[in-house]
């Protein structure tokens, strides 16, 4: 055996004797260790300085005896490790039985003068030490589990770490406080300090105001009236007095030396006063406030009410609010002097724009005409509630309420008999049997089955039934009656587009969710779907009735095309999805009025197919929309540095096709207009460039002229349609056709709206965005949603997105 493996053997033996000291000193720190812990984490929570000073003084012996008793047993106990320990401990890690590593430290007993004995011994030690070529030290072995079975030690390593949490920030601090006890009960010369919070109502929205006085406030803060004020004074043993305009009072004691006292800040008019808190003779806090009393809202009308071509009443109005508006309700009264039956007076609720706007305006239309007071003058006035209850009045103003019109004699007739009806119940006997006069006429109304049965029903509920609910349906069932006469289904269409719109209204007002809205949405486009439907059916009967003439429908009138009003729902749809609730409502709202100033019979005349000025604005928007599309997939190309297969052939194909056509639709127009605008001319050359950098497998480069090119065909549409707009007023092909454009105006749309913004819309109070905008806001919503499912990124920003996404 060679003294290489000996060492080699000797030097294992050395480092299993050093394990074994590390696991006796692992195992011996068990329960000073412990003790130890469990100080420091009691300090680090700040439990101690809790404690008076007599008791704190007594566990910090307490803790000082326990570390010194149990270091001292540990310590008599500790055993140092020998050799021999080393090497048994080898075996047992190694599993060598026998104890060969004792086997190699042994000399040979007898037989030591026979050669062969002593070779035989040299081999068998040799052997040995071949099977001990490498030996495992192992890990360290604590025997704490056996010595602490209860393992007290988890407890005391929780309460530790929980400590470290704790005091993480001033753990210093708490060390020092937790072995100097402070006698005397408080900390000495602490200092006195006072705090305040004004609490504005909830209503106001209005963030509350804090005030501890290590700030000097610039100017006098305004505070809501109403506001509730809360004031805190520290370490003072003087009871402390405040001074606010609810008073002079003083404060209560809360703790020991801390007070406190709460007040109403309550005024009719706006004050400048201040809020003062001092000790004795001492000012420790003044802060100096404005009491803004909450005025009620204040209601006008933006213009005065009036009846529409479909005779709905018109009401434009104005509210404005210091804190925001709760309802806004037009009371619709019969004149003074004049008799009034107060069971049919009218209140209407009118929409707002939002929940509790600070100021907005709106306008909302209204079908009265089967009131019993249609016709009849009447008295409106506006009424304004906030959210603090408060109610705003405006002046009343006197118009004639709007009624219908009957043009058939049957009608006209079932009209004055409901009229009758309405004002002298008493005479039901009479209307009745006049009823039935009208229900025998079959002939005058078309043999209608519908209509006799319910003149019928009408009439035998006026004999058998007196009650007041029964008046009632039966002045519903005439009116129904009237109208089914009158126009057929057109007017039962109407009544339920209203009744639509005015839900849809409600929805987007009160923060409906997407699903209702879409179904909301949905249903006002089949109930356009049947109103138009139903006017060219009526149109049609009174043409061939002889009612209305061809050559009573203006030539000059306002126009309205199925395909203008999908558009306008489809975009209205796409504004709620994106959240612009507003800007759909504004939306909402100049549908309305574009239906309800529709003369009778017009919408049917859309039916001659699009004019050519008609076609070339729907080819130019095709362009647009097709340069929008290919800057989309140019800059997807770009953001995920992808080349195409083809080096970018197809999408600089696509670019040229795009300019070809943008130049087709330039040289219609020149022939049209007589002059093309510049700005299209500038979006061809920018198309042009956008070419050639896709045709060079460069997408980076072509965004710049694709944006330039898209921005310039946006204007240039414009430009062109108020070109087109022009030649309507001499003679020409886009303006002498009847029942296209109408008679438009080159500052309104081919509906008759606006072009105050960019879109061709007059967004008032509310920018309706533009179809860039709104690509933008897609875009920009679907990047939300992706990163809102990254699971890699930080917890508070997934929390951000959420947050911004729940309203989507």
């Amino acid at each position: 055996m060679t003294s290489g493996t000996i060492g080699r053997i000797g030097r294992r033996e050395v480092a299993s004797t050093g394990i074994i000291w590390v696991e006796r000193l692992w195992t011996a720190t068990w329960p000073t260790s412990g003790v130890l812990a469990v100080f420091l984490g009691v300090a680090l929570l700040d439990v101690l300085p809790m404690l008076p000073a007599w008791l704190h003084i007594i566990v910090l012996l307490g803790f000082a005896a326990a570390f010194a008793y149990s270091l001292r047993v540990q310590v008599q106990r500790l055993k140092a490790p020998s050799r021999f320990d080393g090497r048994r401990r080898l075996e047992q890690v190694n599993d060598l039985p026998h104890r060969p590593l004792t086997v190699l430290r042994e000399d040979q007993v007898s037989g030591t003068d026979d050669p062969g004995a002593r070779a035989l011994w040299q081999r068998h030690q040799a052997r040995i030490a071949a099977q001990l070529a490498e030996l495992r030290l192992g890990w360290p072995r604590s025997r704490l589990p056996l010595k602490d079975q209860r393992a007290f030690r988890l407890a005391t390593a929780l309460l530790l770490v929980i400590g470290v949490f704790a005091g993480a920030g001033d753990a210093g601090a708490r060390l020092l406080r937790a072995i100097g006890p402070e006698f005397g009960g408080t900390v000495p010369n602490a200092p006195l300090s006072a705090e305040l919070q004004i609490t504005p109502p909830e209503y106001t929205g209005v963030a509350p105001v804090f005030f501890d006085g290590t700030t000097i406030p610039g100017a006098a803060i305004g505070v809501p009236s109403g506001s509730r004020l809360l004031v805190q004074v520290h370490n003072s043993e003087d009871q402390p007095a405040l001074t606010s305009v609810a008073g002079d009072t003083v404060l209560q004691q809360f703790s020991e030396q801390t007070w406190r006292a709460e007040a109403d800040l309550e005024v009719e008019e706006r004050t400048t006063s201040a809020i003062a808190v001092s000790v004795g003779d001492a000012q420790v806090l003044q802060l100096p406030i404005i009491l803004v009393p909450d005025t009620a809202p204040l209601v006008t009308f933006a213009t005065p009410p009036a009846s529409t071509q479909r005779a709905a009443l018109r009401v434009q109005y104005t509210v404005a609010d210091d804190y925001g508006v709760d309802q806004v309700q037009a009371d619709i009264t019969r004149p003074d002097g004049l008799a009034q039956d107060m069971s049919r007076a009218i209140v209407l609720n009118l929409p707002l724009s939002g929940r509790a706007p600070i100021d907005d305006a709106g306008t909302s239309f209204h079908d009265l005409t089967a009131h019993p007071w249609a016709g009849l003058p009447v008295e409106i006035q506006l009424r304004a509630t906030d959210n603090a209850g408060q109610t705003g009045q405006s002046d009343a103003v006197s118009i004639v309420l709007p009624e219908r019109h009957f043009e058939h004699p049957i009608a006209r007739a079932i009209i004055e008999e409901r009229r009758d009806l309405a004002v002298h119940p008493e005479q039901r006997e009479q209307i009745a049997d006049n009823l039935r006069s009208i229900a025998g006429a079959h002939a005058h109304y078309g043999n209608d089955v519908v209509v006799n049965l319910a003149l019928n029903i009408a009439s035998s509920r006026l004999a058998h039934d007196r009650s007041d609910a029964s008046l009632d349906d039966v002045l519903s069932i005439l009116w129904d009656t009237a109208l089914r006469i009158e126009d057929g289904g057109l007017s039962l269409a109407e009544r339920e587009l209203r009744e639509l719109q005015r839900r849809l209204q409600d929805a987007l007002a009160n923060d409906a969710s997407d699903e209702e809205l879409n179904e909301l949405l949905d249903e006002l486009q089949a109930a356009l779907d049947r109103f138009f439907q139903a006017a060219q059916e009526n149109l049609r009967r009174q043409l061939e009735n002889g009612q209305l003439q061809q050559q009573q429908i203006d030539p000059n009138a306002q126009m309205i095309a199925r395909e203008d009003l999908q558009r306008m729902i489809e975009q209205m749809r796409e504004l709620s999805r994106l959240g612009a609730r507003d800007a759909a409502q504004q939306m909402l709202s100049q549908l309305q009025e574009m239906l309800e100033n529709l003369q009778n019979g017009t919408m049917a005349m859309q039916q001659q197919g699009p004019s050519e000025g008609q076609q070339l604005m729907q080819d130019l928007q095709d362009v647009i929309r097709g340069q929008q599309e290919l800057m989309d997939q140019t800059f997807r190309q770009s953001q995920q540095g992808n080349q195409p297969q083809d080096g970018g052939a197809g999408d600089a194909a696509d670019q040229e096709q795009l300019r070809r056509e943008l130049g087709e639709v330039m040289r219609r127009l020149g022939d049209m207009a007589g002059d093309i605008p510049g700005q299209l001319g500038r979006a061809e050359q920018a198309m042009r460039e956008s070419t050639e950098s896709l045709s060079q497998g460069q997408p980076g480069q072509a965004l710049g002229p694709q944006q330039e090119a898209l921005d310039q065909l946006q204007q240039g549409a414009q430009a062109a349609f108020r070109a087109l707009a022009q030649q309507q007023q001499g003679p020409g092909q886009f303006g002498q056709q009847p029942g296209q454009f109408g008679n438009v105006n080159p500052d309104s749309d081919p509906l008759g709206r606006p072009l105050s913004g960019q879109n061709g819309l007059d967004a008032g109070r509310v920018q309706i965005p533009d179809e860039a905008d709104l690509q933008r806001a897609r875009q920009i919503l679907d990047e939300l949603r992706r990163r809102s499912g990254q699971s890699d990124r930080p917890l508070i920003e997934r929390d951000y997105i959420d947050r911004l996404l729940r309203r989507f």
